[in-house]
Formats: C-alpha cells, structure tokens, sequence
C-alpha cells in the first residue's frame, strides 16, 4: 500500500508542476517516460475492467476513427501521446480506488498543503532574484524568458498563467479536504484564525506572480465562500482591492477587469486586442457555440492540427473547445464522460466551472491539464466517502 500511496503523490506532484532541471522542454521526457508505464501499472495493479478504462477505450478508439476520415493529416504519434494521457488519469484513478486507505484524507491534505507551499516560496525567490539581477538560473525555474519581471515569475511550472491554475485547484482542494475531515465547510472566519499565514502567503503568491489567470481563478474561488454571511464581507474585499488598485498599478488585476468588461460586450476581436493570452482561452468557446451543427465536421472533426495555420500556431478564428476541430463532438462527448467518472463528481459545481472558465472545457495534451484532473480526482474520491460516511478515523487522525 505504500508503495501505491507514493507513486500517487508522485504522479500529483510531477503533472502539477514543470520544473526544469527534470523537465527539460515544453514535452517532458521525464513525464513521457511515467506516462508510458502507466498502462503496465494499470494491468498490475488491478486485473478487472472498470467504467474508466472502458470509457478511456472508446474515446481512444473514437479519436483514432475520426481522425483516419482525414488520411493527409493523420499523424499516429498524436494519437498514442493523447492515450499517454488519458491512461495516466484512469492509472491514477485505479490504483485510487484499488483498496482502502491507498490514499488517506491527512496525507492527502499534508500534499496539498506543501505543494502550495513549495509554489510560494519558489515564487517569493524568484522575485528576489530578478530584484537583484539574475534572470537565469534553472535551479530555481527560471530560464531567463523575455517576459520576467519582479512582479511576473512562473514559480513552478512552465509559465504564471499554468502556477495561477494549478495553485487556485491545489488550494480549493485543501479546502474540501479540510471540509470533510472536519465535517463542516470552511469559512473566511476559520482560515483567518488558523490558517492565517498559509492563507496570506497563498494570496501573495497568487496576486505577485503577474497572471490575469490567477486573478481571475481567485474570483471563482470565492465562491467557495459565499453564504449570508460572505455576502456582507466580499463586497468590502472587493472595494479595498479596488481602491488599492487605483493607487498601485496592478497590472493583472488590470488584465481581468478589462477582459471581463470586454467578454461581457460579446465582441471577440476587442477579445484578442485587450489580452491576447485571454483570447486563447476565449475564442474557442465562442467559436464553439457558433458552431453550425448540421455539417459533418462537427461530428467527426476536420483531421489532426486542423485548427492551426501555416506556421503551426493555432487560427483563433478557427479553434474550438475540447479537440472539436480535430476529432468532433461525438469524441469531445466521450472526453467529457471520462472526466465524469473520474474526476469531478458533480456537473454543477466549482469544479465544473474551474474547468469551464480556467481550462476552457478542453483537456489539451499539455502536463497541467491533466494535473489538475488528477487533483479532482482525489476531491471527488473522498467527497463519496464523506458523502456515504465511510471515512475512516484513521483517515482523519490529525496525527498521523
């Protein structure tokens, strides 16, 4: 059961962060390398066929039917990198579920709680060293990138934008974890009293490291929050931020009141004009909904890269959620069903809209993606627990 119970927090850690002395480029051969193990694990851990694997199999036989309808731009190595992927997450889930107490609720939180804590201090470092001059220095995760600045760093992963999305999870997680051990949720009052430091240095981290992303998953972590008695609190927070905003020039707080205003307006060429980096996230979600249903594409995908141009970046006027415009709805249908049966538990809920708004209801071959899946994976395993009463003592033993 150790031996489960590490490689699990292994595979948190190593999809929640990009750390460039192990990762070396934008694919990780380190990641490559577990990520193919994981069928063999998956076959070792446990013999029978579950819901996920099933599922898993039909998306990958799905995306590999789809994308043969378009021969010139079939390409097999982007098939096997996103089955790569989609094993790691039923891997996780698996070996999660294989036997009792794999993963226990204090453990689990103890993780979180360092992770978080190792994002913020990497991130209070770089800011120091870029205060005094070194832009460049890889123990440290910083690779010397045109955009470093005091007050934009990308503490653990490949960029602020990644950290901003994976420390809001990392956090929401703690929260919920917090909240079924104790066995009521957690409020402002609480994490004030007891949880000041983590919660401050949390905030820094988040507000510093110069993402609108972050910004904007901070707002939808309020919501964790909201109860009548929030109601009268986060009025005052938000105009205390503000006010401090108008006499310091805080750039990505700027970013996110701007594109909120601008999304609201529905104008997507304004969109890409105020942050490109939002655009990205944006569009695609627009250009889906404007999607004309009645032509087969739709269904069953325009072929492999269809929605990137000549110099490989992605056609903003093209893209769609969820790999549409590779492999269609009906494979984006089976990628959603996935993520529903092991990931997030509920459609309407946090979750949901963490991944609606922070990943854009797309699971990209990219490492945070499926990091973030794999932290939703362990809210949604011990929110049935808690939910059927099985939580042990032993799983909520502070002193374990």
């Amino acid at each position: 059961m150790e031996v489960k119970r590490w490689f699990l927090a292994l595979l948190l850690i190593m999809f929640n962060t990009h750390y460039l002395l192990v990762d070396f480029g934008l694919i990780s051969i380190t990641k490559l390398t577990v990520m193919a193990l994981c069928p063999f694990l998956l076959l070792s851990f446990h013999k029978n066929i579950s819901k996920p694997l099933i599922i898993a199999l039909l998306y990958l036989l799905a995306i590999y039917i789809c994308a043969l309808q378009h021969p010139a731009q079939f390409r097999m190595t982007t098939i096997i990198y996103t089955a790569l992927y989609v094993f790691l997450l039923v891997t996780f889930t698996t070996i999660l579920y294989s036997e009792e107490n794999v993963l226990t609720l204090n453990f689990a939180i103890k993780l979180l709680n360092r992770l978080i804590w190792i994002y913020i201090l990497v991130v209070i470092a770089q800011q120091l060293f870029i205060l005094i001059g070194i832009r460049h220095f890889t123990p440290l995760n910083l690779g010397g990138d045109s955009y470093l600045e005091v007050n934009r760093v990308p503490g653990l992963s490949l960029e602020p934008s990644h950290s901003g999305r994976i420390m809001c999870v990392a956090f929401y997680a703690w929260l919920k974890l917090n909240e079924f051990q104790k066995g009521v949720k957690i409020d402002i009052h609480y994490l004030w009293a007891y949880e000041r430091r983590f919660v401050l240095a949390f905030l820094y981290a988040m507000l510093f490291m110069g993402s609108a992303t972050a910004v904007l998953a901070l707002i939808l972590l309020s919501f964790y929050f909201i109860n009548r008695r929030s109601l009268l609190i986060l009025p005052i927070v938000l105009i205390v931020v503000l006010f401090i905003n108008e006499r310091v020039e805080f750039k990505a707080l700027n970013r996110t009141i701007k594109m909120i205003a601008v999304v609201s307006e529905g104008d997507k060429k304004s969109i890409g004009k105020t942050d490109g980096s939002a655009a990205y996230r944006i569009y695609p979600i627009i250009n889906t909904i404007e999607s004309d249903i009645s032509k087969k594409e739709f269904w069953i995908g325009n072929g492999i890269d269809s929605a990137k141009n000549k110099l490989g970046l992605i056609d903003l006027r093209k893209s769609k959620i969820g790999n549409i415009n590779d492999y269609g709805f009906i494979c984006y249908t089976l990628l959603l069903l996935l993520i529903y049966s092991c990931a997030i538990y509920r459609f309407f809920s946090l979750e949901t809209l963490f991944f609606v708004i922070l990943m854009s209801c797309t699971l990209a071959n990219v490492y945070y993606s499926w990091g973030i899946m794999i932290i939703f994976t362990i809210i949604r395993y011990f929110q049935i627990k808690y939910e059927c009463g099985n939580l042990r003592i032993e799983e909520c033993d502070e002193t374990e």
